[in-house]
């Protein structure tokens, strides 16, 4: 963005958010008046039904440099936290039967104390299971926008300068050193032994030709 329609940027992403229903974690405009360059940071929360128009919202209010989309499968863990839930549930409804079935205040109390950290702990896993849930439902977008240099894409994989020329070079010099090291230190002992069975042939011809002159 052009440095001046940052905050015109940053009004359109506020409005984006709010017909895609959608969710501002956090944000930061900056104009370039203070110390900050201008530009703008955002942390939201899309539906995830809405999350298509949303990014074609976002899309459109100025040129789209980069962008990255990842997913994680939260389908094992949310499962896994329904299920101790549900037993975190039916251990509470057999405390409250034993409670009632109580006949000492010492038995009565032991229970209810049971009971009192079984129901915490329940609460613990519908906390777990609804955050597990806003996560399937919803889903996180960081979106930036920049300015001038800031804004450039990242770099590119697809161009070869000379730079990357002369990387490749230096790749190539030392992949060459490091094959030429380990075949030095293969061929070493072979040519040690070969030299070592010359020495022992020679030796045992001179031995033969002065057994003969003998």
């Amino acid at each position: 963005a052009d440095p001046t329609e940052v905050s015109d940027y940053a009004a359109k992403v506020f409005a984006a958010v709010h017909t895609a229903g959608g969710i501002v974690l956090n944000s930061s405009v900056h104009d370039g008046s203070g110390e900050f360059a201008p530009g703008a940071n955002f942390e939201l929360l899309i539906p995830g039904a809405k999350l298509g128009d949303a990014l074609g919202a976002f899309s459109q209010i100025g040129e789209v440099r980069y962008r990255r989309e990842a997913t994680n499968d939260i389908t094992a863990p949310t499962v896994g936290v329904n299920e101790r839930l549900q037993d975190s549930n039916a251990k509470v409804e057999s405390l409250l039967a034993q409670l009632a079935a109580a006949e000492s205040d010492g038995e009565r109390e032991a229970v209810e104390a049971e009971l009192g950290t079984e129901r915490r702990h329940a609460a613990s896993l519908r906390s777990q299971l609804t955050a597990l849930q806003r996560r399937a439902n919803f889903s996180r977008v960081s979106l930036h926008i920049k300015t001038g240099d800031s804004a450039a894409p990242p770099p590119s994989s697809g161009g070869w300068s000379i730079g990357n020329a002369l990387h490749d070079a230096g790749h190539i010099l030392v992949v060459a050193a490091g094959v030429a090291i380990v075949g030095l230190a293969i061929l070493g002992p072979l040519a040690l032994i070969a030299l070592l069975i010359w020495l022992a042939n020679r030796a045992w011809v001179r031995h033969s030709r002065q057994r003969a002159l003998g």
